[in-house]
C-alpha cells in the first residue's frame, strides 16, 4: 500500500521503479547537456530518431579510416602506455563486438520476448591472442561490411520492431532503438581511445 498511489502490486511497483529511474537518468542527461558533456544516451534511456541514428552508424568506417591514416602498421600495432589498447586492437575490438555482440543482440530482441544479456567484458576475448597483429585495414573492411549488414537490419524493421525490448545485464531494460543508439554511443568512445592512442606519424 503507497500513500500516494494506494494498492500496489510487486509488478505495478517494479514498474513505478523502472520509470523512476528512467526519469532522473534523463535528468542527468539533461545536466550533462547543460555542461557541454558528450550525450551518454544508452545511459539515458533517450534513443536516437531513426535517421539520426543511421547516420551516425554509417560515419564511423569513415572515421575510423581517418583515425588510422598516416600510420604504418608497426605505430597501429604499439600499445600508448602498458595495459591501454593500440589501435589494431580497438579495431579487432569493434569488429568484434558488431558481429558477435550487437548484431545477434539486435536480432534476439526482434525475435524473443525480452531476451536477457548477460554483461559483456572484452577482457577475456583481449586475452585470447594477440589481437594487436591483426592488421587494421583488413579489419576494417570486415567492419565496414558488417556496419552495413546492421545498418540494413534497422532499415528493415517490421512495425513496432524498434520498440521490442531486451534485458541488459548491464543497463537494465532497453527498446531495440534504445540498443542500437548504445552501439553508436560505443563507436565515439573507441573513436575517442583511438585517438588519444594514435602516434604522431
Amino acid at each position: 500500500m503507497s500513500p500516494s498511489r494506494g494498492l500496489l502490486t510487486v509488478e505495478a511497483y517494479a514498474r513505478s521503479t523502472d520509470a523512476h529511474d528512467t526519469e532522473h537518468l534523463r535528468q542527468i542527461q539533461d545536466v550533462r547537456t547543460t555542461l557541454g558533456l558528450r550525450p551518454k544516451r544508452c545511459e539515458a534511456r533517450a534513443p536516437l530518431a531513426a535517421a539520426d541514428l543511421a547516420a551516425a552508424l554509417a560515419a564511423a568506417a569513415g572515421r575510423l579510416r581517418a583515425v588510422g591514416a598516416g600510420l604504418s602498421e608497426t605505430q597501429r600495432r604499439a600499445r600508448p602506455t602498458p595495459g591501454e589498447w593500440g589501435l589494431n586492437e580497438v579495431m579487432a575490438h569493434l569488429l568484434h563486438v558488431e558481429t558477435e555482440v550487437f548484431q545477434p543482440r539486435l536480432r534476439r530482441m526482434l525475435a524473443e520476448d525480452q531476451p536477457r544479456f548477460p554483461p559483456f567484458s572484452p577482457e577475456a576475448w583481449a586475452t585470447e591472442r594477440d589481437r594487436s597483429a591483426e592488421p587494421f585495414d583488413e579489419t576494417l573492411k570486415a567492419f565496414e561490411w558488417a556496419r552495413v549488414a546492421t545498418i540494413d537490419f534497422l532499415r528493415g524493421l517490421p512495425e513496432g520492431g524498434r520498440a521490442r525490448v531486451g534485458v541488459s545485464g548491464f543497463f537494465g531494460p532497453m527498446t531495440l532503438q534504445q540498443y542500437a543508439t548504445h552501439i553508436a554511443d560505443h563507436d565515439v568512445e573507441h573513436l575517442a581511445q583511438m585517438a588519444r592512442a594514435r602516434p604522431s606519424p
